[in-house]
């Protein structure tokens, strides 16, 4: 039988999800151009309560060169930041937006770890290994880049027990979308949606989970295809050349009329 704190506990913990229901909404969108080009964004909306206390994580992707201005959804509220970079590759975008995802939802952990004794594990979200996942493998005509790595939100759960069940309930109010835009259709993905051209994936991640995140993407190999339209080229100008050289030969070797021939029989037929 729950004791009177623990009820209180519990009262409390419904209170909290009654007043924050669909209280955080964040997303990571990531954009692959084909020169390795991208841009990244990051929207993080909820209510006034909860935007409130974003404003560290904006100073810190300003100073990371992030262009940041504040959105209005309904009744809730947030903000957008966004950076183009000239290459994915040397500036991969986990390093800057999995330290404020993790931040972010840090802070709302620590709320609901406010309506219990328990004290929730204090490690954030881990974001920042993305990118170590990646693999590309050179084939005659195609090359094969897969990405296979985890989102791990295993510290966002009540794993104690200690809310009854409630924990989760409240953990599952986080509302956490990584998007991946890529140059061409993915030839294969574990995502939770994808767009009608194929291009743009997105993963639903849930809290309290680890998240894996799947991808292969065939690129032509444009070297091969390059050598190979230049053989075609090559043997269409070859043929071309054959057959006008074969032409003219036969107009040389064909014998012209007789002068003399052609005299006689228009005398014969006088």
């Amino acid at each position: 039988m729950f004791s009177q704190r623990k009820w209180l506990r519990v009262i409390t913990a419904l209170i909290f999800v009654v007043m924050l229901t669909g209280c955080v909404n964040a997303s990571m969108h990531v954009t692959v151009n084909w020169d390795g080009s991208g841009s990244y964004e990051v929207k993080i909306t909820a209510n006034e309560l909860i935007a409130n206390q974003f404003y560290d994580i904006i100073d810190r992707l300003e100073q990371q060169g992030y262009t940041v201005k504040e959105v209005t959804e309904g009744e809730e509220k947030g903000w957008i930041a966004t950076k183009e970079v000239d290459s994915v590759a040397d500036e991969p975008p986990m390093i800057d937006l999995g330290e404020e995802a993790g931040s972010a939802l840090h802070f709302f952990q620590n709320r609901t770890a406010s309506t219990s004794s328990q004290q929730y594990a204090t490690k954030d979200p881990s974001f920042t290994d993305l990118g170590e996942g990646v693999k590309m493998e050179n084939n005659l005509f195609t090359t094969s880049i897969t990405f296979d790595d985890q989102v791990d939100l295993t510290s966002l759960s009540d794993t104690e027990g200690e809310l009854g069940g409630l924990g989760d309930l409240v953990f599952n109010q986080v509302n956490l979308d990584f998007i991946l835009t890529l140059p061409l259709a993915a030839d294969d993905h574990n995502a939770t949606k994808v767009s009608e051209d194929g291009r743009t994936l997105t993963w639903e991640l849930k809290p309290g989970e680890i998240n894996p995140i799947q991808v292969t993407l065939d690129i032509p190999n444009i070297l091969t295809w390059g050598i190979i339209l230049l053989v075609v080229f090559i043997m269409i100008v070859a043929l071309i050349v054959y057959l006008v050289l074969r032409r003219r030969k036969k107009k040389d070797s064909k014998p012209s009329p007789n002068p003399s021939s052609k005299q006689n029989d228009e005398f014969n037929w006088d």
